[in-house]
């Protein structure tokens, strides 16, 4: 059962780097109906929810982020992952 929840709680995070919260949501939402109390989907399915309530409520980018697509709003991260085993401490970089 665990190893389920590490891997979804693997894919929900893969999804977070590529910025898909449909998937997020998806995935925490299936971390939760097998554990409902584990904290890193409660918080990935939550910053996904925010997400979306945030798209519909028509928030939009400032036009300085508009007009530079390279300048993205980070998506929040958990504080954790992996059920607990992993703490988030700092930011390393991105790119590719």
């Amino acid at each position: 059962m665990q190893r389920r929840i590490d891997a979804l709680l693997d894919e929900a995070d893969a999804a977070l780097a590529s910025g898909d919260w449909q998937t997020v949501s998806a995935k925490a939402h299936d971390v939760l109906a097998l554990d409902e109390s584990n904290e890193d989907a409660a918080a990935l399915q939550t910053a996904a929810e925010k997400r979306r309530g945030q798209a519909n409520n028509g928030a939009t980018l400032p036009e300085s982020k508009i007009q530079n697509p390279e300048s993205k709003i980070a998506p929040a991260l958990p504080s954790s992952f992996a059920a607990g085993r992993y703490a988030v401490r700092r930011f390393l970089g991105e790119g590719g």
